[in-house]
């Protein structure tokens, strides 16, 4: 309980902080906000029309808006909200190695707290992806990828199952 307690508050101190850090920089770089702003970008893997896995960046443009009652203005994601079909935690402990090549389970995104993994797609391409991060995984089909822990420490992941 105290563990999930703790790992609960670290991920909401993160994303204060990185909100808070956001807001200083938008702070000292003029004071009247722009309307939009490409504030993130996550990585994406898919299977392309090839049958190859590929990497992709996705930018995410947030819009300066009223987020709800009594709330003061915040940058929000301009697609909205999307939709999710659960959330967990998993967590791969030093040296956990994803085994062969495979697709992944479902569409997930996969947000590291902790750690580092390393993913390799078909088309040769490998990245490394660790705290602050974000990967939306979609190569369901096809040959998939590769994946492995290469932190010296365990790894902790928040993972977003998105429908069917």
């Amino acid at each position: 309980m105290r563990k999930q307690f703790a790992l609960s508050a670290a991920l909401l101190l993160g994303v204060f902080m990185c909100g808070a850090a956001m807001a200083g920089a938008h702070e000292a770089a003029s004071a009247e906000p722009p309307k939009t702003a490409e504030l993130l970008r996550y990585t994406r893997i898919y299977t392309g029309d090839d049958d190859e896995t590929h990497f992709e960046d996705v930018p995410v443009t947030f819009v300066y808006q009223d987020y709800g009652k009594k709330i003061p203005t915040v940058w929000f994601p301009q697609d909205g909200i999307m939709d999710a079909a659960g959330f967990h935690f998993v967590s791969m402990p030093a040296g956990w190695d994803g085994g062969d090549w495979h697709p992944a389970p479902r569409r997930q995104f996969i947000i590291p707290l902790s750690g580092e993994m390393w993913f390799k797609v078909s088309d040769g391409e490998e990245r490394v992806f660790g705290a602050g991060d974000v990967l939306l995984v979609e190569d369901t089909t096809g040959v998939g990828h590769i994946s492995r822990m290469i932190s010296t420490s365990l790894g902790v992941f928040a993972v977003v199952p998105l429908p069917e």
